[in-house]
């Protein structure tokens, strides 16, 4: 790059945090979009239609279908309130078998915490009924499925939702991205049991993880305490010393505390005369090894929200766990990149980017460069993913569609060959 492209360059980044920083004013100044304020329900399409998939309201339950919000349909609504996409919802996906346009998740529209919104529902008995939505409410629990998560008496007799006993006992799946599980003692007593008493452990991380839930499993069955920290590192010079300073702008309250290092390792490799250095997240899992069974780990390309360094230590420390999955197992770096800073163009949907910059361990070491490629290896679902990536159906519901039975590729190649070969 000569200098007179690195000017324009310069020029370009400081023209685009003016603009930043007018968008957000202008935001700022349109009546209701100072806040986004989270309702009381959300759903989610699937087959043609949105179905509830949370709800505070004691009228709404997950399974409901939304046919019309304020009179409008949902397309419609969706459209008016969420069309420019200063919340990031709204996101689209294309139905080929309707030959439609529809949104992924469908959100409420409050202009304050005191507004309602009419919204005409349809419940499992076909019956329809108009219910007003508010906004969510922090002392009020949410409704995952028709147990509330804040239910103190762990029913595992549901099945196919986060806790399962299968094969006899001999086999418990924890299926992450469904029912949240309450940390109270009654609830882990329970559990920890349930898991001692059988053989294997399924760890089922295919798509969206309750991570807190997670690392309590890990910290309960590894033998190995495993460090999980991990560090931002951008590369100073011309470029980057801008971005920070706009980063600085934004983050003031947390800037000191994020951007503080007390780690030598990291000190010796990117010292901080020539890289900024931010703090991720710091701790360690792990450590208990109270489990004696072997651990079966089941993602899928879906997976980028599960896979941190716990669950790659995890399969590195310890023989007895299995990885079952349809691609090699990878840190997603873009997830943990908190304090990478993305700043978004406004009017369109370009972004700027920080220059040499990535997230490494505790160690040094990139995370991105630890990989690990799977016991066995599934093939069976291509087509259904080649039409996930088309934007033809989304994957929430189909990766948890039919778990642990025979249309569950991933659970028929553990029984044919982890239990049947054992036997």
């Amino acid at each position: 790059m000569n200098e007179k492209q690195a000017t324009d360059k310069m020029d370009c980044i400081a023209k685009s945090y003016e603009g930043q920083k007018k968008w957000r004013e202008m935001i700022n100044g349109l009546d209701g979009y100072k806040e986004y304020i989270m309702p009381q329900i959300y759903a989610n399409y699937f087959e043609g239609d949105y179905y509830i998939s949370g709800t505070q309201n004691p009228d709404i339950y997950p399974g409901d279908i939304i046919i019309k919000i304020e009179g409008m349909s949902v397309e419609e609504y969706m459209a008016k309130y969420f069309g420019n996409n200063l919340y990031r919802v709204g996101v689209r996906i294309k139905d080929s078998k309707r030959n439609k346009q529809a949104y992924y998740g469908v959100s409420i529209y409050l202009k304050d915490k005191s507004s309602k919104v009419k919204v005409v529902v349809v419940d499992k008995d076909g019956k329809e009924k108009e219910v007003e939505v508010g906004a969510y409410e922090e002392d009020k629990p949410w409704l995952f499925t028709e147990t509330s998560s804040e239910a103190t008496v762990y029913d595992e007799s549901k099945g196919r939702e986060c806790f399962n006993t299968l094969e006899g006992g001999k086999v418990v799946a924890l299926n992450f991205n469904r029912e949240f599980i309450v940390s109270n003692k009654e609830n882990w007593e329970k559990i920890y049991k349930t898991i001692d008493n059988s053989e294997y452990l399924i760890l089922d991380l295919r798509g969206f993880v309750v991570g807190d839930f997670l690392k309590q499993i890990i910290d309960y069955i590894s033998f190995e305490e495993i460090d999980i920290s991990k560090y931002s590192i951008m590369k100073k010079n011309q470029y980057n010393d801008r971005v920070i300073k706009e980063l600085e702008n934004q983050y003031a309250a947390v800037f000191q505390d994020k951007f503080s290092i007390k780690n030598k390792i990291i000190d010796e490799k990117f010292p901080p005369s020539d890289y900024f250095r931010s703090v991720v997240n710091e701790g360690t899992v792990g450590g208990k090894g109270k489990y004696k069974g072997k651990v079966i780990i089941f993602t899928n390309i879906f997976s980028p929200y599960s896979i941190d360094l716990s669950i790659l230590k995890l399969l590195n420390s310890n023989e007895s766990v299995m990885f079952i999955a349809n691609n090699d197992i990878v840190v997603d770096e873009n997830y943990y990149s908190e304090f990478i800073p993305k700043i978004i163009l406004p009017n369109s949907n370009l972004a700027l980017i920080v220059q040499n910059a990535w997230i490494v361990d505790s160690q040094g070491e990139a995370t991105t460069k630890q990989s690990m490629k799977p016991d066995y290896l599934i093939e069976e679902d291509k087509e259904l993913y080649v039409s996930v990536l088309r934007g033809e159906v989304q994957p929430f519901f189909y990766e948890n569609y039919r778990k642990y039975t025979n249309k569950d590729e991933y659970y028929k190649k553990f029984i044919q060959e982890v239990l049947i070969k054992k036997r």
